[in-house]
């Protein structure tokens, strides 16, 4: 098996990516890497396989970067059952380790951080973890709530279409507008996340990566929110030649083109010259493969 990844190390780096192999061996109906239990990881997946949660996205880059293998397990947006079963609630990522169910990306990257602590390092410094959680706040509130509502008559697209019903009948609930009200906005939207960008121009102005002189899971909490405005088809969010701009080139690069490989059939900047479109064929799972964990 393959693990490509940054080169985490405190030597400054231009965004080179660097690969190494991990011992893997099988035992029984279990996987070990290393001589730990593979883990497994469930999100839900959009039209021709694509992955559009950016919370999925922050998880998959935060295994990577601790040089984790996983297994992936989709379902679907409207099977929200199978979720409710396995961790009492209804939102994705769920990871599960052996015995142990964790939910919410941001609980998962700490659960990884403490769980593996031989591993690269998510946040840096001991300090860092809380200047990541302030980033992730920030996400969360100021810079996704505009993006997401920027995107979100596009991104009913990005579903199966068996699902874009009940996508959009929770989401009306939700915002309490309609698609055509929210589609209407979009110049106030637009403003909006133009100025919640302003500390991350800045910032990506003065260092290559928001973590640094490498990438941390500050970049991926941000970066995974831009992922889902490129399957949408939203392009154009920041000038093509802006600090952010050329920081996401930095980061479509990373892993060795993890974003490339799992945004199926979707199109973004760039996959029809350096990058390749690429298709990940995909089994949906409607049923629940685990019971109930406490």
């Amino acid at each position: 098996m393959r693990s490509n990844y940054f080169d985490v190390s405190e030597r400054k780096t231009s965004g080179r990516v660097f690969q190494s192999r991990i011992r893997v061996r099988f035992t029984g109906n279990h996987r070990e890497i290393g001589g730990i239990m593979s883990l497994i990881v469930y999100e839900r997946v959009g039209d021709s396989g694509c992955q559009p949660s950016p919370f999925s996205w922050r998880t998959r880059f935060a295994l990577a970067h601790k040089e984790l293998d996983v297994e992936y397990r989709p379902t679907r947006f409207c099977d929200v059952e199978t979720i409710q079963k396995l961790s009492g609630q209804r939102l994705v990522p769920i990871l599960i380790d052996g015995e142990t169910v964790v939910h919410d990306s941001w609980n998962i990257a700490t659960y990884l951080e403490d769980r593996f602590p031989d591993r690269p390092s998510l946040f840096g410094e001991s300090a860092s973890r809380a200047i990541t959680r302030l980033v992730n706040h920030w996400a969360d509130t100021t810079f996704h709530m505009p993006l997401r509502m920027l995107i979100f008559p596009n991104f009913i697209q990005c579903l199966c279409p068996e699902d874009r019903e009940y996508f959009v009948r929770s989401r009306e609930r939700e915002f309490g507008m309609t698609v055509e009200q929210v589609r209407s906005e979009g110049a106030r939207w637009r403003k909006e996340l133009e100025m919640a960008c302003l500390p991350l121009e800045r910032l990506l102005g003065e260092q290559q990566f928001i973590g640094g002189h490498c990438p941390r899971y500050a970049d991926y909490i941000v970066f995974s929110d831009f992922l889902q405005a490129h399957i949408c088809g939203h392009t154009d969010l920041v000038s093509s030649n802006s600090p952010v701009a050329r920081w996401q080139s930095r980061m479509f690069d990373a892993f060795g083109g993890l974003p490339e490989a799992f945004l199926g059939k979707r199109r973004y900047p760039g996959n029809d010259s350096a990058h390749g479109q690429r298709t990940e064929s995909v089994e949906m799972v409607t049923t629940p493969a685990f019971g109930r964990r406490e």
